[in-house]
């Protein structure tokens, strides 16, 4: 089977974040709320499109929610690609009764917050649905989905747009050894990369939060620069 490696990019900072940072409204994981991005967003998507062309991908996904689009659609001009291919099933997780989501982001118990949640949302067998929001299986069932969907393009490398709980459940669920190193992970900030490759017929993580702006050298096909 052929070699794949997909890079995984979280979207730029979105309108609401920018917001919740400086205080002006009450913190909140933007979750399926669909904000553009920011200014500041709007910067670091240029920037992740011109280190992205180091990856020289050949097909670039990205969800539903505008963030994702409005990164992924700079990537794709710079890279000389056609528009973004969108797939719903790469939208964020819906929390539901996980509130916490609502006090913890951009905040320094995030990554705490990030593992306990991410590992909930794949052992929690307990409730069918969650309250306002989706269960475990189903937010399985989308990751599945989509590593389907990129295994079976006729591309050897991808960009992918997302969602950080989003990334960090699906390192979870493809790679189980790299608990360890999700739990070392400050988070999946903006615009930070996660790569995965497939090299024996099934996906493993390489790499998770790392610097944008040295994501791959394409040559030798290694991870360079420390956690975003």
């Amino acid at each position: 089977m052929r070699r794949q490696e997909l890079l995984f990019l979280r979207h730029g900072e979105a309108e609401n974040q920018d917001a919740a940072f400086r205080g002006r409204v009450t913190r909140d994981a933007s979750g399926r709320a669909d904000y553009p991005l920011s200014a500041r967003g709007r910067e670091q998507a240029a920037r992740a499109a011109r280190a992205t062309t180091r990856f020289a991908p050949e097909l670039v996904f990205c969800s539903s929610l505008r963030r994702s689009k409005e990164t992924a659609a700079a990537i794709a001009a710079a890279t000389g690609l056609p528009a973004p291919i969108e797939d719903a099933d790469l939208d964020e997780v819906n929390p539901g009764r996980h509130s916490l989501l609502r006090t913890s982001f951009e905040d320094r118990r995030h990554a705490v917050v990030s593992g306990v949640l991410a590992t909930a949302f794949v052992f929690d067998r307990r409730v069918s649905r969650r309250r306002d929001g989706e269960a475990a299986a189903e937010l399985s069932g989308r990751i599945r989905r989509v590593f389907a969907r990129l295994a079976a393009q006729d591309a050897e490398r991808i960009a992918i747009v997302g969602h950080g709980y989003w990334i960090f459940t699906a390192a979870l669920l493809t790679t189980p050894r790299i608990i360890r190193t999700l739990w070392r992970t400050r988070t999946i900030a903006h615009v930070s990369a996660t790569r995965f490759v497939r090299d024996q017929g099934a996906y493993r993580v390489t790499a998770i939060g790392a610097r944008v702006d040295g994501v791959v050298d394409d040559r030798r096909g290694v991870i360079r620069g420390a956690e975003a």
